[in-house]
């Protein structure tokens, strides 16, 4: 029979698929909608990694209520203060994307920052709550980065991803909503202490006149 009238075979009609290559084990992060929730790291170098942000989340915080209130008489103290609570502030958003190397200077950072807002109070003879509690957060917050550096450095940093992938989403948010409220008691009562926080109207009572109408 001839086949000279067939027509050869399109060379798109192939249905041979290429294999897809899985994943390395021990990379993937918690994954939701199909992308990584959570970095690819055990539950101690999240923990101590996210808490430290906190931590230096309320420095920078503190630090900038201090520094506000000092531009008036102590220009010198502000132009400390204002540019250590900023960079406190960067490296709280550095440290919760994830780990990295700046982890390493971050934490050395905050601590700084910290004892920095102690001198200054010292030095202007102001010292007194929110000043102790930018030092606490800042030296509580520089440890936990550090820590968190040297835990996501180690050679076994992946041994526990699994594990922590597998507590969840809502494992990781509980975590992280503790470190946030521990954080916020300081940040909180080291904010009520500056000027700006002593100065500030109660929640509650906007609009109500209290005394100030005659």
């Amino acid at each position: 029979m001839s086949t000279a009238g067939a027509s050869p075979l399109p060379r798109h009609a192939s249905t041979h698929r290429r294999p897809v290559a899985p994943a390395p084990a021990g990379t993937a992060g918690r994954s939701v909608g199909g992308h990584d929730a959570w970095p690819a790291e055990s539950t101690a170098a999240f923990v101590t990694r996210t808490w430290g942000a906190v931590a230096a989340l309320g420095t920078g915080l503190v630090l900038i209520g201090l520094g506000a209130e000092h531009l008036e008489h102590h220009v010198a103290a502000s132009l400390l203060l204002l540019p250590l609570g900023a960079a406190s502030l960067a490296t709280a958003v550095l440290a919760l994307r994830g780990a990295g190397r700046h982890l390493l200077a971050g934490g050395p950072l905050v601590a700084a920052a910290g004892a920095a807002a102690l001198l200054v109070g010292l030095a202007t003879a102001q010292a007194g709550t929110a000043e102790l509690a930018a030092l606490g957060l800042g030296v509580t917050g520089g440890a936990l980065l550090a820590a968190a550096h040297r835990l996501s450095a180690a050679p076994d940093a992946g041994s526990g991803t699994t594990a922590a992938a597998g507590s969840g989403v809502w494992g990781r948010l509980a975590l992280l909503a503790v470190g946030a409220l521990l954080a916020s008691a300081g940040t909180v009562t080291g904010l009520a202490a500056t000027e700006a926080g002593e100065h500030a109207v109660p929640h509650g009572l906007h609009g109500l006149g209290g005394g100030h109408h005659g």
